[in-house]
């Protein structure tokens, strides 16, 4: 995956910013409230989908709405979501491969970029914001699991092996039949 650029307007503290990234890395530097975590929170939300509050938190003082654009080339395609957000409605748009006329709108939208990258486990590696991380290694050894059955889909891990058991059983039994 490369990531091209980010376009930031009216998101949290920033009035508008565009990002170019560099091939390798890219390095997020300054004082204390000057955007650095709302630019990954502003990723954060391109790539899962989920704000830790609720979106009238996320636009800028002072202002109606916010915009989100973000480019980025993933299996040879270029992806390109546009993001825009007041009070009462989200709106989102991915083009793939800059053809416009087969454009991908709001849920349509998400469930592509959620195809491409599992919301979760993207929450918790690939995008970390301050204490996210380290949140996990403070939690109770229980809350720990919990939380990593939860990233990590556990639970659906648990019904694949259960159907495996399940088409196992029912080989051996055939198998044995055959023999008879």
């Amino acid at each position: 995956m490369k990531l091209n650029y980010i376009i930031i307007k009216n998101f949290k503290n920033i009035s508008d910013i565009r990002i170019a990234f560099d091939s390798r890395i890219t390095l997020l530097e300054g004082n204390t409230g000057q955007g650095k975590s709302a630019i990954l929170e502003s990723l954060g939300y391109v790539y899962t989908g989920n704000l830790q509050n609720k979106i009238s938190d996320y636009i800028r003082r002072g202002q109606k709405k916010f915009y989100i654009e973000h480019s980025f080339d993933y299996d040879n395609k270029n992806y390109v979501i546009k993001i825009t957000a007041d009070k009462r409605s989200t709106s989102k748009e991915l083009v793939i491969d800059g053809d416009n006329n087969n454009a991908l709108f709001n849920s349509d939208a998400s469930n592509e970029i959620a195809k491409l990258f599992n919301p979760v486990l993207t929450e918790y590696s690939a995008i970390s914001y301050q204490n996210k991380t380290t949140e996990i290694l403070s939690e109770t050894p229980s809350k720990r699991l919990e939380k990593l059955k939860h990233i990590l889909n556990l639970s659906r891990l648990n019904d694949i092996a259960d159907n495996i058991k399940i088409d196992y059983d029912e080989l051996t039994s055939e198998v044995k039949e055959s023999k008879l």
